[in-house]
């Protein structure tokens, strides 16, 4: 599982600019709870993450009960996605994503942004979206043999955890590993089937129970 190459981890990328977030509240009370809308585009750079902390404490007086986040980049910094995957993840509101920088819903999320667009609780993904994975590597190529092979394990490590607490199959992070070169534009039904992609459904489970001497179907779908 654990043949990601690389270390420090600049992928799919060479330009320089950061991440532009942009946001936008909609109130429409009582009749729709608070909402606040990000769309973030570009490529994903150190330091994204802690701007985007500093504009969400801006927004701290407001109570919002939801947050849409729409995200269009061809990747970045794994590292740097990481922390804004689980940034996004460890907000108290419902938190939805979603790949494209408008509402239609058309653009692509490659490398470290699939795990920003994982950091939502519930996930959708447009007909004309998609999203690619591909192997990490050091960018700059600088790391020995050595210290990529630890930086890797230690990675793919971090990324194991987050995919589980996201509940995502682990058949992606595999998915992954398998792409050395280029992009691997995932099929919408694989991610959909490794939940990847949840739409509307939060989680679903069954199992099989004994109930006073009787096989019981236990089902639980929170949407």
């Amino acid at each position: 599982m654990f043949r990601l190459l690389a270390a420090m981890l600049t992928c799919a990328s060479s330009a320089l600019s950061a991440l532009t977030i942009d946001h936008e509240i909609t109130d429409h009370r009582p009749i729709f709870p608070l909402t606040l809308q990000l769309t973030m585009t570009g490529e994903i750079v150190q330091g994204d993450a802690l701007r985007l902390i500093e504009l969400l404490q801006s927004l701290d007086q407001h109570d919002f009960r939801e947050i849409h986040v729409r995200i269009d980049s061809p990747g970045g910094s794994l590292s740097e996605g990481l922390l804004l995957g689980r940034l996004l993840a460890a907000r108290s509101e419902i938190l939805t994503t979603s790949v494209g920088s408008t509402a239609d819903e058309v653009g692509e999320c490659a490398s470290a942004c699939v795990l920003v667009y994982l950091g939502g609780d519930l996930r959708y993904l447009g007909d004309n979206a998609s999203l690619g994975v591909h192997q990490f590597y050091d960018g700059s190529g600088e790391m020995s043999a050595d210290d990529a092979i630890d930086m890797a394990q230690v990675l793919s490590s971090e990324i194991v955890t987050f995919l589980n607490q996201q509940r995502v199959d682990l058949a992606f992070f595999e998915r992954m590993t398998e792409t050395v070169r280029g992009i691997d534009w995932v099929p919408h039904d694989l991610l959909n089937e490794w939940r990847v992609v949840t739409g509307y459904v939060f989680d679903e489970h069954m199992e099989y129970t004994n109930v006073n001497g009787k096989v019981g179907l236990h089902m639980v779908h929170e949407s």
